[in-house]
């Protein structure tokens, strides 16, 4: 967890180090000012790293000549500037709001016009997006004018992905997939290291089907597209914040889970995502509802006879972020027959 306004932030970089691992997936790195903390302290540490840089983030837009989405538009940005109960959202803080939660009203608006027209999440990102930009209460309505003028961005935080690839070895070879998501920058890394090919991600997932029947009309990728990509990628390890698990819309888990790949974190489903050691920690009762705790973050395995893992640990002592860390041995084997003794004793 790294949005900009989210007192945690330090205390969970510190954790970053506190071991010795020979890779690291850094997510949720959204503030730069974070971004180059990490990295200046991983270089001290003799990391080499791999950081996107921000992506063409717009234009973007709301169509008010169509009157049903500049109604449902204005409605939702007053909806926030008026709100009271349980308390008044910062406006600038409406994608993971903190101290206060968008009220159930507010959200049914959200909703609203998302499914408004083929372009409803696009405004809706828009406005979501202007707001950061803008100072919290009353400005916030100028979110309507960028947005009518086609003046907005598709992506929070200016379109920063958040991922931070640290390795004690040269990471090689990388390659990117950038895919077109709702309010997210997206994006899927590959790299080579210690002769590892490896997939990272922090993937999209349907916001609409967690509101009701809606998930059809979600726009963008969504898990599936995720997964296909790193399957048409075929890297030896998987890793990262995948949105999807045996108990989180599991569609895109289980098709990795059906075309080779296997989940170091056993006995599925672990919760990584507010489990129960964190049901008192304030972001997961402010942001999770009804859906938590949930198994969403993965270290997974290509079968085949040249690889290795020990089963994941979990991280999950420290309140420190929603999520909880995740860790894994993999190793590259010397031998490729798969019917030697030591083939079969490694489940080969």
């Amino acid at each position: 967890m790294g949005m900009p306004w989210l007192p945690f932030k330090s205390s969970a970089i510190d954790r970053l180090f506190t071991h010795r691992f020979d890779v690291l997936h850094v997510i949720e790195a959204w503030d730069p000012s974070d971004q180059k903390t990490i990295i200046d302290r991983a270089r001290s540490h003799g990391y080499h790293h791999h950081h996107l840089p921000r992506v063409n983030n717009g234009p973007n837009g709301c169509d008010f000549n169509d009157p049903t989405v500049a109604q449902y538009a204005q409605f939702f940005v007053g909806c926030l500037v008026t709100q009271t109960l349980p308390g008044p959202i910062n406006t600038q803080d409406v994608v993971q709001p903190y101290p206060y939660p968008m009220n159930r009203t507010c959200a049914e608006v959200a909703v609203g016009l998302s499914l408004a027209s083929a372009t409803g999440q696009l405004c809706l990102s828009c406005l979501i997006n202007a707001m950061q930009t803008l100072p919290n209460g009353p400005a916030a309505l100028g979110s309507l004018e960028i947005c009518g003028t086609q003046q907005g961005k598709k992506y929070f935080n200016g379109g920063q992905n958040g991922q931070i690839i640290l390795s004690r070895h040269p990471i090689r070879d990388v390659k990117e997939t950038h895919l077109e998501a709702f309010l997210s920058n997206r994006v899927n890394i590959y790299a080579t290291i210690n002769n590892i090919k490896i997939g990272f991600g922090h993937w999209a997932y349907n916001v609409l089907a967690d509101y009701g029947p809606f998930g059809d009309y979600m726009y963008g990728a969504t898990q599936m597209d995720h997964a296909n990509d790193m399957l048409a990628q075929n890297a030896d390890v998987l890793i990262g914040d995948f949105n999807t698990g045996l108990d989180y819309q599991k569609e895109g888990y289980e098709h990795l889970l059906q075309n080779g790949y296997v989940d170091l974190i056993q006995k599925q489903p672990r919760e990584t995502w507010c489990p129960p050691s964190h049901k008192h920690f304030l972001p997961c009762i402010l942001s999770a509802g009804d859906i938590y705790p949930a198994s969403i973050d993965h270290v997974m395995l290509k079968k085949n006879c040249n690889l290795w893992g020990e089963n994941a640990r979990l991280f999950n002592q420290a309140l420190l972020s929603d999520h909880v860390g995740v860790a894994a041995t993999v190793r590259k084997l010397w031998f490729t027959n798969p019917n030697s003794t030591i083939a079969r004793k490694f489940r080969c």
